[in-house]
């Protein structure tokens, strides 16, 4: 072992690399685990602007039904099915 191995503070294990904040080791409930919780959270509002609103704008243009108050169907479907999605949000259910 060299003079300078005896030097370095991160072999001597007076500034490791936890110490220095560049690593840590994942604790439950860190990383992944969060992200993934937060996401589900937000579940129906994701299904609802991401299949109901597309259905909902696509089903009336096949069956050419007009949007009301001169919205664009896909306007309305946004605002219907953000709607519904955000009750679902709120309520825990669609219906």
């Amino acid at each position: 072992m060299s003079s300078d191995d005896l030097n370095c503070p991160l072999k001597k294990g007076k500034l490791g690399i936890t110490d220095i904040g560049v690593y840590k080791p994942l604790s439950r409930g860190d990383g992944m685990e969060k992200i993934l919780t937060a996401v589900l959270n937000f579940l129906p509002l994701i299904f609802a602007f991401g299949f109901v609103v597309p259905v909902m704008a696509q089903l009336m243009s096949v069956a050419d039904i007009s949007a009301p108050f001169g919205l664009s169907t896909i306007v309305f479907a946004l605002i219907a099915g953000g709607l519904w999605g955000l009750f679902a949000q709120i309520k825990g259910r669609w219906i």
